[in-house]
C-alpha cells in the first residue's frame, strides 16, 4: 500500500526514542506541541504544521503537553516529487482531512487516492511555500553542542548565557597563545 495511517497519543513530556522509517512520514500533530530532533537540528511543530521526515531518516520526538498525533506513511516509490529533507509544512484544513482520511480510507475504494492528494498539497505546499522560523539548527562549534546537548535533556532549564559560562565545561577558554579550532584567530 503506497499511503498508511496511524494515530497516536503521547502524554505530556514523553519521548518517542531515535528511530527512522523504511517509509517517508508526514508528521502533524492534530493537539500538541512536538519538538522532533535529527542529525540537522530540532523542529518545533504546533498543530498548524506538519513535518516532512524523508525515508530512512533518523529521529527522535518529544511531546510538550499531550500530544495527538496523526501520521501517514509514504513509500518512498509512490511519489519522487516529495521533498528529500526535512521541512516543516503548513497543514491548511484541506491537508489536515486529508491525513485524518489516509486513517480511514480503505486502499482497494480508492487505490492511489490519499498518495495524490498528499502530493498535491503536501508536497506543492512545501515546494511553494517559504518555511516559517520553526527549525533550530544543530551547532557546529563543541562549546554551544555542549549547552545544545544540556538543554535536549532539559528543555525548561532557565538559564541565561552568563551563568552556562559559569558551569565547568559548557564553555572551554581558548588557549592563550593559540587559537582554537572554534574560534577566530
Amino acid at each position: 500500500m503506497p499511503v498508511t495511517g496511524k494515530a497516536i497519543n503521547y502524554p505530556s513530556d514523553h519521548v518517542v526514542s531515535r528511530h527512522r522509517h523504511p517509509t517517508a512520514q508526514l508528521i502533524h500533530a492534530i493537539q500538541g506541541v512536538m519538538v522532533v530532533s535529527t542529525d540537522a537540528g530540532q523542529w518545533v511543530v504546533p498543530p498548524t504544521r506538519g513535518l516532512w521526515m524523508p525515508a530512512k531518516r533518523p529521529h527522535q520526538i518529544r511531546t510538550v503537553g499531550e500530544v495527538q498525533v496523526r501520521t501517514v506513511y509514504i513509500r518512498p516509490d509512490a511519489s519522487p516529487r516529495l521533498p528529500d529533507q526535512c521541512q516543516v509544512v503548513g497543514v491548511s484544513p484541506l491537508l489536515r482531512e486529508l491525513i485524518l482520511a489516509a486513517l480511514e480510507v480503505s486502499p482497494t475504494l480508492c487505490p492511489g487516492l490519499p498518495g495524490r492528494a498528499l502530493d498535491a498539497t503536501a508536497g506543492g505546499r512545501a515546494r511553494r511555500h517559504s518555511q516559517p522560523p520553526l527549525h533550530l539548527p544543530q551547532p557546529r562549534d563543541r562549546d554551544l553542542l555542549t549547552i545544545w546537548d544540556a538543554l535536549a535533556d532539559t528543555p525548561d532549564d532557565p538559564s541565561i548565557l552568563t551563568e552556562w559560562a559559569a558551569r565547568p565545561g559548557a564553555l572551554t577558554p581558548a588557549p592563550s597563545n593559540a587559537a582554537s579550532p572554534n574560534r577566530p584567530a
